[in-house]
């Protein structure tokens, strides 16, 4: 194998192990006072699973966004006599619904923080669930 094909053979393995290490979906536990239950996070995809009682609920999530604006005196030129600038604006905060084959539904809120995260769920019916994920999982008594 000559040395061009050897480092393009590299550089493609390296960018596929990096990208999918990237995309590996997150577990998070959801609790509520007697049970818990696992779910997903795929961030490539924007996408919530779990499964609660035997039903697979699944969803999207969007992450909250804004934008800043400043207005600064443009001294140097005088016209206009005022710059704007804009920056986005990406928080940390998330909100999810998710469905169940049977119609059921799950209003998720979170926050994230690197492989963290940390929120509840509420179906329409009242039931609450702790929504927790980046933690030492203990063995279920």
């Amino acid at each position: 194998m000559s040395r061009s094909k050897f480092l393009q053979s590299l550089i493609l393995a390296v960018y596929l192990g990096l990208s999918g290490c990237a995309t590996m979906p997150q577990q998070f536990t959801l609790y509520n006072k007697e049970d818990r239950w696992q779910g997903h996070l795929d961030a490539l995809h924007e996408t919530l699973s779990a499964d609660i009682n035997g039903l697979h609920y699944s969803g999207f999530y969007i992450v909250s966004r804004g934008t800043a604006v400043t207005t600064t005196p443009d001294y140097l030129f005088g016209f206009p006599p005022f710059m704007n600038n804009m920056v986005d604006i990406s928080m940390n905060s998330a909100r999810a619904t998710l469905v169940a084959p049977d119609g059921s539904r799950l209003n998720c809120s979170f926050l994230f923080e690197g492989q963290r995260m940390l929120g509840s769920c509420e179906s329409p019916s009242g039931e609450k669930y702790q929504l927790v994920g980046g933690e030492e999982r203990p063995e279920k008594k």
